[in-house]
């Protein structure tokens, strides 16, 4: 479980990476707020 949302937390970060430097701003935003909201919900789960 942990090891799959490590995997999840690091695909994020990548496509976060790559939508701030293609300067897709909203994508940027979207996906930083699915990354805090995955990690409230690890949180919570743990």
């Amino acid at each position: 479980m942990h090891h799959d949302f490590a995997l999840v937390i690091q695909l994020l970060e990548h496509a976060i990476g790559v939508a701030i430097a293609t300067h897709d701003i909203d994508t940027a935003i979207t996906l930083v707020s699915l990354l805090g909201v995955l990690a409230l919900v690890n949180e919570i789960a743990s």
